[in-house]
């Protein structure tokens, strides 16, 4: 390998090594084409090595260049060089999860806040038909704010690929992590990389593995996963509480079908675990204290007053978390009051910010930081766009966390509030249901807690980002009314129009408005509407799946978002409805939507939306309002185009 710096390798510069594998190589380097610094790992091979490397190469750069989520390192490119492959990465230069696991145990917060991170990018991966097969502690990244990300591709594949295991000794994956079902050479699906998942989680709560060989006995070590049963966590660590072990038990599993469904299933059972020991622990120590007092209430008046003691008791816990999340506001000084210029409108260009205004905003947030709660992880859209807000957070150095609300209005609010606790003290929220979030609004605003919506909202307080919904609506219905009239000018029955609309919002309110006013202009005579909920894929899908189901007729669907859209594709596809009964109409601009538009298919057309200029208001929006200046409540764009099959059919 490589053992000098300044060797140049395609557009980067070689600068100095900062790791090294069995297979590869990497180096910290500079990129020339943009002055940017990455990680650039380099992978020797021979020649006679021939198409299988590059087969491989080909393939994990594949895989790596599809997945775009926050927890997921990105790459910025890749190629082949003489003797060299390469990978170029994200520089992320805080060490790995078993670097920290070297220093010293972890709190029981720092697994949860760590494990829920790993847990949603490799849902994602799941999601999008990927499977690791390499999960390890070495593989798991840690920038300077805590960031985790998902690293080293190398044996992912797709589902339903082949692999063959006829040597048990020829494994592939690291074997202190390995799947008993790999080993046995059954095949691998999800299931194996959580079970990877759970000898991690064990190792974050006992800094031990679960399994451990001899003197490196592979075989030994390889009929530990196979036979053997894991000693309890908590005889390892008697802090584990027994809802833990149990969920950590569970994904060591020797059966993959007693393991969890989903890496989130796993996420959120550890959360809840953790909630229910925790204040179980409050509790005790509430009643321990209560014992004491009761023993002094002897006298004959101390008796009179116990039943209404004993009554007292109950209020203790609830008294204590009131107290706890008092005294945690305490601590922290209320930043100043947003200025907000009440019903004002305003572009990118009056949002700049001055290096003064970003050093404030980082004084401002302290030990703490900004908060961002997308609607959910599983939109591509929504993904990209806190991959950004990510990016734009760390070049400014602002400490940055993200709490996916997997599009439960529940657990939207419940995270705010875990988010305020450890410590949040500004917020990038995508708003999923109005109504049930106003009273979450109304507290943030009490605390002065600057507040950023990514949709408009029925609220005062925030800065919204507000989409003309209602020209996007009017652009969808406008399209889709013409195709129908193209293809049946005098239809035989009425022209029926599903339309998917997100739950009780304002802005789902007024994109539907549009869609109306669009087939009403474009074919009034036209269209019949049925609306039903479905802002995500699996919704969307569902939605379409039991209106099939019912027998309802429909000719179009027009989708709030390129997430529902593909939704759709998946539940039209499984009735095997045919690409000319029905068609769809997204919006967001997706790039596996677009590469999808034809004439002849299910998807005709998406509203592009300008995702990097949404990043970039919220993020200067919530700077603008960290460091107290003035900024317009809604922040605009210009309007979206449409992305559609070219020409619209003639009849």
């Amino acid at each position: 390998m490589l053992d000098r710096v300044e060797h140049q390798i395609g557009d980067f510069i070689l600068e100095e090594q900062i790791g090294r594998g069995g297979m590869a190589t990497v180096y910290k380097a500079r990129q020339r084409s943009v002055e940017r610094h990455v990680a650039l790992k380099l992978i020797e091979f021979q020649a006679e090595d021939g198409g299988d490397f590059l087969k491989r190469f080909t393939r994990e750069a594949e895989v790596i260049a599809m997945l775009e989520h926050i927890h997921i390192l990105p790459i910025y490119g890749y190629g082949i060089e003489g003797d060299y492959a390469y990978f170029a990465m994200r520089l992320v230069q805080n060490g790995s999860l078993a670097t920290l696991l070297h220093r010293a145990p972890l709190a029981i917060e720092d697994v949860v806040e760590i494990f829920t991170q790993i847990a949603s990018g490799l849902n994602y991966m799941h999601s999008q038909g990927v499977i690791h097969r390499d999960l390890k502690p070495s593989n798991i990244l840690l920038d300077e704010n805590g960031n985790v990300y998902l690293s080293d591709f190398g044996l992912a594949h797709s589902v339903g690929a082949t692999l063959d295991f006829s040597d048990s000794l020829n494994v592939s994956g690291s074997p202190a992590y390995i799947a008993p079902e790999l080993i046995e050479g059954s095949g691998s699906n999800h299931l194996s990389d959580l079970y990877s998942l759970g000898v991690i989680l064990y190792e974050m709560l006992t800094n031990r593995l679960p399994f451990e060989a001899k003197e490196g006995n592979l075989t030994t070590l390889l009929y530990l996963h196979l036979r053997e049963t894991p000693a309890a966590p908590s005889l390892i660590n008697p802090d584990i509480s027994p809802e833990v072990e149990a969920i950590v038990l569970r994904a060591l599993s020797k059966n993959p079908r007693e393991r969890f469904s989903s890496a989130n299933e796993m996420a959120a059972e550890l959360q809840a675990a953790v909630l229910t020991s925790s204040s179980r622990s409050l509790l005790n120590r509430a009643m321990a204290s209560a014992s004491v007092r009761l023993s002094l209430l002897s006298s004959p008046g101390a008796r009179r007053r116990k039943r209404f003691s004993r009554a007292m008791l109950l209020l203790i816990p609830i008294l204590l978390v009131i107290m706890i999340i008092f005294l945690i506001q305490l601590q922290q000084p209320l930043p100043a009051m947003m200025n907000v210029l009440s019903g004002a409108r305003g572009t990118l260009d009056d949002l700049a910010l001055t290096p003064a205004e970003i050093n404030t905003a980082r004084t401002r947030l302290g030990e703490g930081f900004i908060a961002v709660l997308p609607c959910t992880m599983s939109s591509a859209f929504e993904m990209t766009r806190t991959r950004e807000l990510a990016d734009l957070a760390a070049e400014d150095s602002l400490p940055f966390r993200v709490y996916d609300s997997a599009d439960d209005a529940a657990r939207q609010i419940t995270l705010i509030e875990q988010a305020r606790l450890e410590g949040a003290r500004a917020f990038i929220l995508c708003p999923i249901s109005d109504a049930p979030l106003r009273n979450s609004v109304d507290l943030l605003q009490q605390a002065h807690i600057p507040l950023v919506l990514a949709a408009n909202f029925d609220s005062a307080y925030g800065i919204k980002l507000a989409l003309d919904e209602f020209e996007i609506g009017q652009q969808q219905g406008r399209y889709v009314a013409e195709i129908l009239s193209a293809q049946q000018p005098q239809p035989a029955q009425p022209m029926t129009v599903v339309v998917l609309t997100p739950a009780q919002t304002m802005s789902g309110d007024q994109r539907l408005e549009g869609v109306k006013a669009g087939l009403n202009t474009a074919a009034p005579n036209i269209p019949q509407i049925i609306t039903v909920e479905g802002s995500t894929r699996d919704q969307a899908a569902s939605a379409i799946h039991d209106l099939i189901a019912a027998g309802t007729h429909f000719d179009a669907i027009i989708a709030y978002s390129d997430a529902g859209a593909l939704g759709v594709v998946d539940a039209l596809t499984i009735a095997r409805v045919p690409p000319d009964e029905a068609f769809i109409v997204g919006a967001d601009g997706e790039s596996a939507v677009v590469s999808a538009i034809t004439a002849s298919g299910y998807l005709r057309g998406t509203i592009t939306i300008d995702r990097a200029q949404e990043s970039a208001l919220l993020m200067q929006g919530i700077i603008k309002a960290l460091c107290g200046s003035a900024v317009p409540e809604y922040l605009t764009m210009p309007s979206s185009s449409l992305i559609s099959a070219d020409p619209i059919p003639q009849k």
